[in-house]
């Protein structure tokens, strides 16, 4: 029921050509609309059907049975796909009972295991060096093989289990760190248990390992292409840059070794190097884009697909990091030379702008009916440990490798422990709740236990407005982009 004066839900948006478009929050929907349009919405709560056709008759100067049929389609829109006008469903923990959270952990799909907190590097914007209000800095600690195989086996109970419903049947495993080829012994280990555990079922395997790649030497490589490792190595750009912040303890930029070893790879084993190496650039505010740029673009070493690009966000560091007079510029220049890329449909052709802003417009170009009031609930966050386990050297499980360890959700030797999931689940529906009522991000947004997470509680106000902030922009841009290029997407 539409209570009189109840405002529409949506976001205006002028196109760069000066076209007119409304993004209808409650539906997820975007129209292509008039003044007209926009009018009847926006009144539709206020007035009557004849008063509204009476009023806009004499605003805009039109025949009046086109303004009727105008106001015979919103209202179609209104009452039969609950557009403009929903209300957002009430949170409530009943939603979200211990059986629920049991079943959705059955269907966890990956462990993590962080190997070590030790590292032979000290990044200036690592997330564990200290700058960080609420996380975790280097120690010399590391994971026993009790604890490693121990994690492993509830794992793969959970895969074998009868009460899982994904059909996925692939053991996944990541190597984590500190630095996790510190313990590569341990890895050996931990990959030739988990194939005796695998042997007479169906089940497939996946390996990854996130390195610095300042470790990896003959014995490493050649286990790593007969055991078929997915390999992820840390770089980012040409050596001055990468030495900025990727630095030895000892203060000694890294990029020399790091590079020799990459090039050692790629001469040793081609397929290997192309199919099972990735990148995972980290931009910081003291970084020449430009540069980086151009040391990603070289088609020998690198294609967009295995290149993963982050910023460095977190305004704890970033009040500790110097930026360079040009770094915001440079963003704004390669943001707009990205935009004219896709509108030439040349962007292939940018290995690294393809990879900087891959995601960037991913929600709009997914944008689909899904009304507000079918959302079971608002930000796309997991629950505690259904979709990764992580596990520190400690033994103790968390929710992921990228959430601070101040909500453990259990340990190797008792397992998950559900009403540990269940506290920190509701601690976080309850802390921001508050953020997602009439939310017009409520669609787009991003925020998830990780991203908000502090020392005991959950606060995304930060991130939320920014969200918000941002949403109008892209999708102003998207649609100038969809104009000029309809294949742009």
């Amino acid at each position: 029921m539409i209570k009189k004066g109840e405002k529409p839900k949506i976001i205006s948006i002028v196109t760069e050509k000066g076209n007119k478009y409304i993004y209808d929050i409650c539906s997820n929907l975007i129209f292509s609309c008039s003044d007209v349009f926009i009018d009847i919405i926006n009144l539709y709560a206020n007035m009557s059907k004849g008063e509204i056709i009476k009023k806009l008759t004499s605003k805009h100067g039109i025949n009046y049975i086109s303004i009727e049929s105008y106001y015979i389609y919103i209202n179609s829109l209104v009452k039969n796909k609950s557009c403009f006008f929903c209300k957002y469903p009430k949170l409530s923990s009943q939603n979200y009972s211990i059986d629920l959270l049991r079943k959705e952990n059955f269907n966890t799909n990956q462990l993590i295991l962080e190997l070590t907190q030790n590292c032979n590097f000290r990044c200036k914007y690592c997330s564990y060096s200290g700058n960080y209000l609420y996380m975790r800095k280097h120690k010399n600690l590391s994971m026993s093989w009790e604890i490693a195989r121990k994690s492993i086996d509830y794992y793969c109970d959970i895969l074998f289990s009868q009460e899982r419903t994904k059909k996925n049947r692939t053991v996944s495993v990541g190597f984590y760190g500190g630095e996790p080829l510190l313990e590569f012994s341990l890895i050996k280990k931990c990959i030739n248990y988990i194939n005796k555990k695998i042997k007479n079922t169906n089940f497939n395997k996946f390996f990854l390992i996130t390195s610095n790649g300042s470790l990896i030497n003959d014995e490493i490589l050649d286990y790593l292409i007969k055991t078929n490792i997915e390999l992820n190595i840390s770089l980012d750009g040409p050596k001055m840059e990468h030495n900025k912040y990727r630095i030895y303890k000892n203060g000694r930029g890294s990029f020399n070794k790091v590079w020799e070893n990459i090039t050692k790879i790629e001469k040793y084993d081609k397929k290997f190097y192309s199919d099972k190496v990735g990148f995972l650039v980290t931009i910081a505010k003291g970084h020449n884009l430009l540069k980086i740029r151009n040391f990603f673009n070289n088609k020998k070493y690198f294609n967009n697909e295995k290149i993963t690009v982050n910023s460095v966000y977190d305004l704890d560091i970033i009040r500790k990091l110097k930026e360079s007079s040009t770094y915001k510029k440079n963003i704004n220049f390669l943001y707009s030379e990205y935009k004219k890329k896709l509108i030439n449909g040349n962007l292939d052709n940018d290995i690294f702008l393809k990879a900087y802003f891959s995601r960037y417009f991913d929600d709009c170009k997914s944008i689909y009916y899904r009304p507000i009031n079918h959302l079971i609930k608002y930000t796309p966050s997991c629950f505690p440990g259904s979709a990764k386990l992580f596990v520190t050297p400690d033994g103790k499980f968390h929710t992921c490798e990228r959430i601070n360890h101040y909500f453990p959700i259990g340990d190797y030797k008792t397992g998950i422990d559900f009403n540990k999931v269940k506290k920190v689940w509701d601690l976080y529906v309850s802390n921001i709740y508050k953020y997602c009522i009439d939310c017009e991000n409520v669609h787009f947004c991003h925020t998830c236990l990780a991203t908000v997470a502090k020392n005991g509680y959950f606060n995304s106000k930060s991130q939320c407005e920014l969200q918000r902030r941002r949403l109008p922009l892209i999708l102003k841009d998207f649609l100038s982009i969809t104009e000029k290029n309809a294949r742009a997407f």
